[in-house]
């Protein structure tokens, strides 16, 4: 692999998606890249100066629990951006093989950066993480709030349950991405202790380190028209709702008019979350295709072929588990609007009595819902390339298979062994189709409804 330096910014876009998601908390975002068991072996280190510094005397002394995300959430013994850009030389000599590939770009090239040179340093400057809680807490504050005046107007009334199960299926919906990106805030805070290894994948510096995959510098980012459909298709979403909640009713008040405020901010931090997604999920493609040149390249080096392969299996657990409580939590909340919203057409053209002008704003009311939910099943399948990650690491393992040769045959069961002793077991009826059959039977199940919104 060849090695090389980049001082091209990368496109803007993404930093401001992720300003614009809450995304940025620490200062340091490039630091100095280490393989997993380097970075292990540094930790073993590390603990072993601090016990002699403290002249601890008993094991219970030293802290040994060693955290697999560690290199994305905490925020000791690591080089500066800036020494990085000076030091690389250094670098060289202190890392193995292995730490190289953490590097890698598009090609498989070693390329060193710094956060001046890929531009992020204008974008997460001093006081970005307090930003960055604002957003999170303004957005969920805000929508509850909205909440509250919802079930304040609609909730135990039997004749406005539908509206109420269809606009708290959206609330919900939109929530789940300023929820998780806060709960990436608290994990970060912690030093990554503790459960939720999912929240990872919300850190600056694990997105950061999945863009470089992309070489975005040299090709700019993929998907082009998938950028454009999240960033207007948000927008368009929340014109319509302006057009459909202010513009069409005869008594706007300032509530309505916070209200369309509300969920136009939250479908737009949807949008840009779903396309940090879609850049996640190209760049483990590219990555996991890099790491089959490596072991194919690398065929006999059974210890650097397995450190790699630790380093990508943990980065994609991290992604995929993301993944999974995503789309876990939209799908069954998808359901439940589709759901409510047929009911609700069925008992609207069944209603004999249905002046002309109401029957008019019930259509565009219908249009606007549908526009809304299809948006979040398109673009988030999009994103994710179906309803889970778990396609990309079978296409891999089945990969590696093909690439096993009869005069390495030990090399490769170890490589397969490990793997399979990774490998993570999903069950076969999910969590979220259980809720998504709970939402259609709770969807279908009404009295007399007030089909008037």
């Amino acid at each position: 692999m060849l090695t090389d330096n980049t001082e091209q910014t990368w496109p803007p876009i993404v930093w401001f998606a992720m300003k614009i998601s809450g995304i940025f908390y620490h200062q340091q975002i490039v630091r100095q890249r280490r393989c997993l068991s380097c970075d292990m072996e540094h930790f073993a280190k590390q603990q072993k100066i601090n016990s002699d510094d403290t002249n601890a005397l008993r094991p219970i002394d030293v802290d040994i629990t060693y955290n697999l995300t560690s290199q994305y959430e905490s925020n000791f013994s690591y080089k500066s951006a800036r020494e990085l850009g000076n030091d690389k030389r250094s670098q060289d000599d202190d890392t193995c093989d292995a730490c190289k590939t953490c590097w890698w770009n598009k090609d498989g090239n070693v390329v060193r950066y710094t956060e001046s040179s890929i531009g992020v340093s204008h974008w997460n400057h001093p006081g970005s993480w307090l930003l960055s809680i604002i957003i999170l807490f303004t957005t969920i504050g805000l929508l509850i709030n909205e909440f509250r005046r919802t079930i304040n107007t609609k909730f135990g009334n039997p004749k406005k349950l539908l509206h109420l199960l269809s606009y708290t299926a959206f609330l919900c919906t939109v929530s789940i991405v300023p929820i998780m990106s806060l709960s990436s805030k608290l994990r970060s805070a912690f030093s990554g202790r503790g459960p939720g290894s999912w929240a990872t994948a919300i850190n600056a510096r694990f997105i950061v380190r999945r863009l470089q995959f992309l070489d975005p510098a040299k090709n700019g980012y993929p998907g082009k028209i998938f950028l454009v459909a999240c960033l207007v298709w948000p927008v368009l979403c929340a014109v319509f709702r302006c057009y459909v909640i202010l513009g069409l009713s005869n008594k706007q008040t300032t509530e309505d008019a916070l209200s369309c405020i509300i969920a136009g901010l939250a479908q737009f931090i949807w949008g840009c979350f779903v396309f940090l997604i879609y850049l996640m999920r190209r760049s483990f493609q590219i990555q996991l295709d890099l790491v089959l040149r490596f072991l194919k390249t690398m065929e006999g080096q059974t210890e650097l072929c397995q450190r790699v392969l630790r380093q990508v299996t943990e980065d994609f657990r991290c992604f995929r588990h993301c993944v999974r409580i995503y789309m876990t939590a939209v799908i069954p909340l998808c359901v439940l609007g589709i759901t409510t919203n047929l009911t609700w057409q069925y008992m609207l053209h069944a209603t004999d009595a249905k002046p002309s002008e109401s029957l008019n704003t019930q259509k565009y009311i219908n249009i606007m819902i549908w526009l809304e939910i299809s948006m979040f099943i398109c673009l988030g399948a999009v994103a994710v390339g179906g309803i889970d990650a778990k396609h990309i690491w079978e296409m891999f393992q089945l990969s590696i298979y093909c690439l096993q040769s009869s005069h390495q045959r030990s090399h490769w069961n170890y490589l397969i062994r490990y793997l399979k002793h990774v490998e993570e077991r999903t069950p076969a009826v999910s969590f979220s189709m259980i809720l998504s059959v709970v939402g259609f039977y709770m969807a279908v199940q009404f009295g007399k409804q007030d089909v008037i919104y």
